[in-house]
């Protein structure tokens, strides 16, 4: 089968792409990084963006890593071309259809071309970076500077790349860079920011650099997400490809970018008027916290409630109407309302929160409950804790669906249920006070569960109502089981008629 290159598309027709308009564009992006995830997302993104007409720019791809050497020989042979195969729910409808990406220009690896790497510091319309490096790779490694040589991680990469770019333009305003980290650490672009800034001071670099540097160069906080995995020829159910593609990725057709800052790029890349969710927005925390509630604290309830019912994924839980419906209540019912008073945009949210649900559905991808429910305790802290606190300071009753989730928590930890294999190394606190406090109809130790602040970051035992809910959906599960627990559960607690869509 023939590799997937500009001749072969030339030579087939009835191949869709489009590379024609892409390749007329100018390379205006450095890409730190080749792996999966920017291929279906930011590169998948920008070439959306060219191929409607826009000047949205073509991306020079530059290996954080010498591991990445073999991605680049890749992307040469295939002429910067890939596939990303788009495979999931999105709004209630299957997708599942093929586009060849066509925004890569060229790839480089700067441990073997650093000369060719500087250069493109030297190109005044190349004037953004984006990265993915991984949460390690925006990280403070001292090293030494040497003109001339290249550095190790991926902030030093980036201080020599802007030190010549600030040679080359003579420290002109207009030469500064926009750099959008897509790193999953907070405060990303800050945190590079600083790493940068260090190692400038570290090697003496002039201060009239360090100046340019804090005052003319734009590090933007980002959030991304969307689920992107390489794409297996082999797996079960795995579409053919007309053609050899060793870049191939599959991407759920959910993604959202949130761009803290970086407004003067709206003009470039006018997303929104493609009906792309990238959002250039004054603060992202809005955006971060929805996503730790809707999405993870969704994850987290459902994980130790399908595992005791012996569901395998987030698609299992999502197949049975029973859980189906707890899920869907939980959001609807008791985490979008709490988030909803807390975020500046609730059309989003709710967006979102539909986006969310469509994702659990995905019949294209098997999300395993283990990997969810591992450390779920020190998750539930942060993902669903605040929601119930602060349903219960609104409202003055805590969330019922919110406190059945944290009961399959506790429960999950009873000593019986050992042979879960949940690792959580949190579980062994509640296993112990599950073998020590036990009384004849649990409500003291449940008190005692819900009184581990050490877990939960406070006493749940101190909320309204929460131990009696608690307490009442242990027994449900002992006595009649997880699914009959929470049908029971369901009925006795009806969650409000919110609109669905």
């Amino acid at each position: 089968m023939r590799l997937l290159t500009r001749d072969l598309l030339s030579s087939q027709s009835d191949l869709h792409t489009s590379c024609h308009i892409s390749q007329s564009v100018p390379e205006r992006i450095l890409q730190i990084g080749e792996g999966v995830f920017l291929r279906g997302f930011a590169d998948w993104l920008i070439d959306r963006v060219n191929a409607a007409g826009h000047v949205g720019g073509r991306i020079v791809i530059a290996a954080p890593r010498p591991s990445g050497a073999r991605n680049i020989e890749c992307f040469r042979k295939q002429d910067g071309l890939y596939t990303v195969l788009l495979r999931g729910i999105e709004d209630g409808v299957t997708v599942d259809r093929q586009e060849i990406v066509s925004s890569v220009s060229r790839a480089i690896d700067p441990h073997n071309e650093w000369p060719d790497f500087l250069a493109c510091a030297r190109q005044r319309e190349i004037d953004v970076v984006i990265s993915n490096t991984t949460e390690l790779g925006i990280q403070y490694v001292p090293q030494a500077y040497v003109a001339g040589q290249v550095q190790q991680t991926y902030p030093a990469k980036l201080a020599a790349y802007l030190y010549e770019r600030y040679q080359a333009f003579a420290g002109d305003p207009q030469a500064g860079m926009t750099v959008l980290p897509c790193e999953l650490i907070d405060d990303n672009g800050a945190r590079l920011r600083d790493i940068v800034i260090r190692h400038s001071e570290d090697w003496a670099l002039p201060e009239a650099f360090v100046e340019w540097l804090k005052s003319y160069n734009v590090f933007c906080n980002t959030l991304v997400d969307r689920i992107v995995t390489p794409f297996a020829p082999d797996a079960d159910g795995a579409p053919q490809l007309p053609y050899a593609d060793q870049l191939a990725v599959v991407a759920e057709p959910f993604h959202m970018w949130a761009i803290e800052g970086g407004d003067h790029l709206q003009t470039r890349w006018p997303f929104a008027e493609l009906g792309l969710s990238v959002y250039f927005v004054p603060r992202i925390e809005d955006y971060r916290l929805q996503k730790v509630r809707v999405l993870n604290g969704a994850h987290t309830a459902m994980a130790c409630l399908g595992l005791l019912a012996q569901k395998q994924t987030v698609l299992d839980v999502m197949s049975h109407p029973v859980f189906q419906a707890f899920v869907e209540e939980l959001i609807w019912s008791e985490i979008v309302p709490i988030v909803g008073s807390q975020v500046g945009d609730s059309e989003v949210l709710e967006r979102f929160a539909r986006d969310v649900i469509d994702r659990f559905r995905n019949p294209f991808l098997h999300h395993a409950l283990t990997s969810i429910a591992a450390n779920s305790l020190a998750k539930a802290r942060i993902r669903l804790v605040p929601t119930i606190v602060e349903y219960a300071a609104c409202r003055g009753a805590s969330p019922p669906l919110a406190a059945a989730a944290i009961a399959m928590l506790c429960y999950a930890c009873y000593p019986s249920h050992e042979q879960m294999g949940i690792e959580d190394p949190l579980r062994v606190r509640l296993a112990e006070i599950w073998r020590n406090d036990l009384d004849a109809d649990a409500s003291g130790t449940v008190t005692a569960l819900l009184q581990a602040s050490d877990v939960w970051g406070c006493d749940l035992a101190a909320l309204p109502g929460l131990p009696g809910m608690v307490q009442e959906v242990i027994r449900l599960a002992r006595e009649r089981g997880v699914v009959e627990a929470i049908a029971e559960w369901l009925h006795v607690n009806p969650a409000s008629e919110t609109a669905r869509r």
